[in-house]
């Protein structure tokens, strides 16, 4: 029986703590590496990912993405344009009070984020209740500039010419490289 008392109930609370990433480049198709500690801040054990036949059944995962602003709260990072950069599931049980670190997770520029300024964001996102919400989100410091495309072929102007006579036919062509780098 229940009085009319709310019960509390313990649940686990995922936060990212330290994090770093480290690239050559910014720029589409760039390569780097992340480095993430996330720690269980909460009551209760937050279960591991399991594997099974049907695939992987999935109780969180941390993502690492690209926005035009810090990103600090689930409003804003589903109001906002992102680019997915990479991540990884949690795949180990997380008893209360305890952390885990990720070491060496390689992730890639999408090849299709415009040039700009960004910022690197770093957010947890669980499949279960949790205890805070708020704090699932690691904005970044500061902002950086991806350059242009690397490399961008575009077809300038073209012509086609058939001869019916000699069934033959010939098309001229002029490419352009607009990005900046050379093919």
């Amino acid at each position: 029986e229940n009085n009319g008392e709310d019960q509390v109930v313990d649940l686990p609370n995922l936060q990212i703590r330290d994090w770093e990433v480290n690239y050559d480049h910014a720029k589409a198709g760039g390569k780097g590496v992340l480095r993430y500690t996330v720690i269980n801040s909460g009551k209760a054990s937050m279960p591991a990912s399991k594997s099974t036949p049907a695939g992987v059944i999935s109780t969180g995962s941390v993502t690492l993405f690209l926005s035009q602003k810090p990103i600090s709260s689930s409003e804003e990072y589903f109001s906002e344009k992102t680019y997915w950069v990479g991540g990884n599931i949690l795949d180990t049980e997380l008893p209360p009070e305890e952390s885990i670190t990720y070491e060496e997770l390689e992730f890639e520029f999408p090849d299709s984020i415009p040039p700009g300024d960004y910022y690197f964001n770093l957010g947890v996102f669980t499949w279960l209740e949790e205890s805070n919400t708020e704090d699932n989100f690691s904005p970044g410091d500061r902002h950086f500039t991806i350059s242009g495309t690397p490399y961008n072929l575009e077809t300038i102007t073209w012509q086609a010419d058939w001869d019916y006579v000699t069934r033959e036919g010939k098309l001229s062509y002029f490419v352009a490289n607009t990005g900046v780098e050379t093919v």
